[in-house]
């Protein structure tokens, strides 16, 4: 009850729930529903946000897990993930880097949704930001790792209105090898020269507005996307 303080709707009718624990991703995987994972985020357990976020597939195995495990990739010696079977025998795993693998046949969709923001103290000064009578903007602290779309939905207060802001992250995408140098071998071999990504994992900001008035409102944030993304925090 204490944990899903934030998330009372989304789990008010599960019952029970396949619970697997990811150590290495520090995360908590609650296969509850047929079309969704609830999953806790442990590092944002000490802060005063909720550390909850809601996985969803255009898979066809959509979610409907029949058993999930935390264990050892049986191809390697030191790489641990969460496996997870369905009812046809079909076997997948959770958060693979393989871009040939199954992660990189469906997009995954992530959503989000904040508290209730009305008054609040910007990081620039200490003038208390109004939704009623300032202008919405701020910046977006994420790691580049490859090209997503972060989609920002302001539903205000009173007005009964959502006000959507596509800000585009950068990165690479998944086929991105960056440039090389004389053709595709280097010296003879068959190692080339600035292979991958050179701006890859650096932390950047985009800055984003939004119309819109009230005495409050949600912030929903979603992505639907096959590639990995990371946001570390969004400032007004």
């Amino acid at each position: 009850d204490d944990l899903s303080r934030w998330m009372r709707t989304t789990v008010k009718d599960f019952s029970d729930a396949i619970t697997v624990y990811d150590q290495f991703n520090q995360k908590v995987y609650f296969f509850a529903s047929s079309t969704k994972v609830i999953v806790l985020f442990k590092e944002m357990l000490d802060t005063s946000l909720s550390p909850w976020s809601v996985y969803k597939t255009d898979h066809t195995a959509t979610f409907a897990v029949n058993a999930a495990v935390y264990m050892r990739d049986p191809t390697s010696t030191d790489t641990f993930a969460v496996y997870w079977g369905d009812s046809t025998g079909n076997v997948y795993i959770m958060d693979s880097d393989d871009v040939n693998g199954d992660d990189d046949t469906n997009s995954i969709q992530t959503f989000r949704r904040s508290v209730f923001v009305e008054k609040v103290k910007s990081e620039d000064n200490d003038k208390p930001i109004d939704p009623m009578n300032d202008i919405i903007a701020g910046r977006i602290y994420y790691r580049r790792v490859a090209n997503v779309s972060l989609i920002m939905g302001f539903e205000w207060a009173d007005d009964y209105a959502l006000n959507t802001v596509i800000v585009p992250l950068k990165g690479a995408d998944i086929a991105d090898t960056a440039g090389y140098f004389g053709g595709t071998s280097y010296f003879g071999g068959v190692f080339y020269f600035n292979a991958g990504f050179q701006l890859s994992q650096r932390v950047s900001t985009k800055g984003y507005s939004t119309v819109g008035r009230g005495p409050g409102f949600y912030l929903e944030l979603s992505v639907n996307d096959k590639q990995v993304f990371d946001i570390q925090k969004i400032v007004l």
